[in-house]
């Protein structure tokens, strides 16, 4: 069985990770993506060489929630929609993250005291924040997922786009948890109790007076629809 993204029909459809790596690819030819890199380094500090993995990894884990056993169940017939897809991403990054750090949750969110130069509030602006809100101007209303459930076929995409990633330090530790999370679905799939979070109430973003995470983290979310939208655009077209 296939692990899909997107499937209208047998003739338009997207495997799960080409269109994970695609979008990692097509962030980075983007103009704004070369810009972006640039302003945080001059002007917040944050180096290319911390800056790019964050970046990579909010890309390529975008739709981790479409791996959920009750979407790709319905891919047989077609899923086109993933109604809520993003917070289970968003959830279960957090989980990682919180894994390999050893951090809390809600700290991570409270980004109205820290700046850029505090790592868990920089994974929050560029990583959390923007997979979360990568569907911002498609929905009405955010839908919450307290439960996560790995279908068994997509275990292996995603081992293999956290292998393309190459990610070390925190994120390669915060890389093993997601795997260790994604495996649960492997023989016997059982559903994972996912961070009980609201983000639209509790991602605290600085006020007028500390603009620099509350930027990032729109920025970064712009990057990954920009890179997320082409990248969908082009692969449904190549197959009609």
């Amino acid at each position: 069985m296939s692990c899909y993204a997107y499937r209208e029909s047998p003739d338009v459809e997207e495997d799960f990770a080409k269109h994970s790596l695609d979008v990692v690819e097509t962030m980075k030819r983007l103009d704004e993506y070369e810009a972006f890199l640039k302003v945080l380094e001059k002007r917040y500090g944050v180096s290319r060489p911390e800056a790019e993995p964050l970046l990579r990894l909010a890309a390529a884990m975008h739709d981790l929630g479409k791996i959920d056993e009750e979407y790709q169940s319905a891919c047989a017939d077609g899923c086109t929609s993933f109604p809520g897809h993003y917070d289970a991403s968003a959830k279960v990054l957090v989980l990682a993250y919180m894994r390999a750090t050893n951090s809390d949750s809600l700290a991570l969110l409270d980004l109205s005291r820290e700046g850029p130069e505090n790592y868990d509030a920089l994974f929050a602006a560029l990583v959390v924040i923007p997979v979360e809100l990568h569907h911002y101007a498609q929905i009405e209303q955010l839908k919450t997922r307290i439960k996560f459930k790995p279908a068994a076929q997509c275990v292996n995409a995603v081992l293999y786009i956290l292998k393309e990633l190459e990610l070390d330090g925190i994120l390669g530790k915060a890389a093993k948890e997601l795997e260790r999370v994604v495996n649960s679905g492997i023989d016997r799939p059982r559903e994972i109790d996912l961070p009980h979070l609201d983000f639209l109430k509790e991602i605290k973003i600085p006020n007028a007076t500390r603009p620099d995470l509350a930027f990032i983290a729109e920025a970064a979310t712009g990057l990954i629809n920009m890179a997320d939208g082409r990248t969908a655009k082009w692969n449904r077209q190549r197959c009609q």
